[in-house]
């Protein structure tokens, strides 16, 4: 696949496990994928989040299937942080995938949800 407009977007993966219920932040590591240059959200797209996030939506964005494959938020029992991504300076939250990566011009898209740095962000 041939992403237009390509840029390199810095990721940081955290850790963490559930203790009594609470969230327990563990060790993060960052790491770069290319994709295309984020897009503010339209939409379409937003009409498919939950009522809860399309406030906060700020971007879509598209990586080819080779890229690691990023963690989301998820909307029932969070297992895995979601990762976060920097871009223009701003920290957004990853949710709403949508895994094209079967198909000949594999691809993933993500929406990228605005937060503030010290917010806790684990459901």
């Amino acid at each position: 696949m041939s992403i237009l407009d390509k840029t390199t977007l810095t990721v940081t993966r955290r850790t963490g496990s559930r203790v009594s219920g609470k969230w327990v932040p563990g060790v993060s590591s960052e790491f770069t994928i290319i994709a295309c240059r984020p897009q503010p959200i339209g939409p379409e797209t937003l009409d498919l989040l939950p009522e809860w996030a399309r406030s906060s939506a700020k971007f879509t964005t598209y990586a080819e299937d080779n890229q690691t494959e990023l963690h989301m938020i998820e909307y029932d029992e969070q297992t895995t942080p979601a990762d976060i991504v920097e871009y223009g300076g701003q920290s957004y939250v990853v949710t709403g995938l949508e895994d094209w990566s079967n198909v000949a011009l594999g691809h993933r898209a993500y929406v990228l949800l605005a937060f503030a740095p010290d917010e806790e962000i684990s459901a």
